[in-house]
């Protein structure tokens, strides 16, 4: 039934949105809400169509906000089965905490939805603002949008308040990773509880990883792509099944020959990701290129290589950047990873695009010991980069 059935995974605000209002600062630093959202809607995506969900997420990670009328407008139009809206609280009292759900008053279906989740998150063990649950009234603080304008049973989570003294460190502190687990499975199981779905179906044989269309044309080329690029790297490898499985985890999609016929699935090719065991201390030596390398899938040597300026070498952090053609495979696999262009070069817009997709400081710059460098090697450590 899952498969029958489509969620649009609606991501609060937009990159651009913080600056001026949507996030908070603290200890001079800024944190915006839109970053925190993007990360618990990925984790929440890939949950979705790990059970057999298709997903649609029209306002992009880490991008600039598209407005409401837009997305209510897209979704209807789409006639998706299911709104879910992400986003956390704030208030001028850091004492409050708690997450809620907003539903549109004369929905019955949103509401059981939102019963749904309000239960849910009392039994991962967070707590609620008030009984959490808010239904929406025209001329009311509850007359949102998204809940309104939309055809289609839908809510809005607010996962706690970015004020908090407790759910900072949820949303933006070193709880963040485990909070963003746990609550993306709280609303995966919700949503498969709504549905009559069990939420464990990804755990079966035969479970979709991957949204069930065929590529599109757009989708063929990317295949291409990386088997094109998987096979320009060949000589890294020990055979050619080596290459395909670089190649699948370039395009994210099943494995594929030259021709775009598929070969293997992406679920078989696919290998779990150990944990690492580096020190955080901010600084990006071969240690920390390693435990990269091997979490993207690339040649663990602990070099990153990279196109040829003058035929020299030179240190990065203790590692060795060799510049060899066709640029480090290690980089573009992180570049299309974290949404970069993937042009093998570890540089300022690269290192930009990490920056926010870990939600630190976006400079463009590796300082030395640097926070995306700790923030890295913490994902890293826990397997969940």
């Amino acid at each position: 039934m899952a498969k029958n059935k489509t969620i649009a995974i609606d991501i609060g605000h937009g990159s651009n949105t913080f600056p001026p209002s949507k996030g908070v600062t603290r200890g001079g630093k800024g944190y915006a809400e839109h970053t925190f959202n993007s990360k618990l809607a990925v984790e929440l995506d890939k949950r979705l169509r790990s059970i057999g969900f298709k997903t649609i997420l029209y306002q992009k990670p880490f991008s600039k906000d598209i407005p409401l009328t837009q997305r209510t407008n897209y979704y209807n139009a789409q006639k998706v089965d299911l709104v879910f809206s992400i986003h956390a609280n704030a208030n001028g009292n850091p004492k409050v905490n708690g997450r809620c759900v907003f539903y549109w008053g004369t929905s019955a279906q949103s509401k059981k939805l939102a019963e749904i989740i309000v239960a849910n998150i009392k039994k991962a063990g967070y707590t609620t603002h008030g009984n959490g649950l808010h239904a929406g009234v025209r001329g009311s603080w509850t007359n949102l949008h998204i809940n309104r304008e939309t055809n289609m049973p839908a809510v809005l989570v607010e996962n706690g308040f970015m004020t908090g003294d407790k759910d900072f460190d949820l949303i933006f502190g070193n709880k963040q990773a485990q909070y963003v687990e746990d609550l993306a499975k709280v609303h995966a199981d919700s949503i498969s509880e709504y549905f009559g779905v069990k939420s464990d179906a990804a755990t079966k044989e035969g479970a979709q990883t991957e949204p069930s269309a065929a590529p599109s044309s757009d989708n063929l080329y990317r295949v291409r792509k990386a088997w094109s690029d998987a096979k320009s790297q060949l000589g890294a490898f020990k055979s050619l099944e080596n290459a395909r499985d670089l190649a699948d985890k370039n395009a994210g999609y099943g494995v594929y020959d030259s021709s775009g016929k598929k070969v293997a699935s992406g679920k078989s090719a696919a290998k779990p990701k150990a944990e690492a065991n580096v020190a955080v201390d901010g600084k990006w030596g071969k240690d920390t290129t390693r435990a990269l390398q091997k979490a993207l899938g690339t040649t663990v040597d602990g070099i990153i290589s990279r196109q040829p300026r003058n035929g020299v070498t030179q240190a990065l952090y203790g590692g060795t950047v060799s510049f060899g053609s066709g640029g480090s495979p290690m980089v573009r696999a992180l570049q299309r990873k974290i949404g970069a262009p993937a042009d093998g070069k570890l540089g300022p817009a690269t290192v930009r695009k990490l920056q926010q997709y870990l939600g630190t400081v976006q400079d463009g710059k590796l300082s030395r010991p640097s926070l995306v460098v700790k923030e890295l090697q913490r994902k890293l450590n826990s397997g969940k980069f």
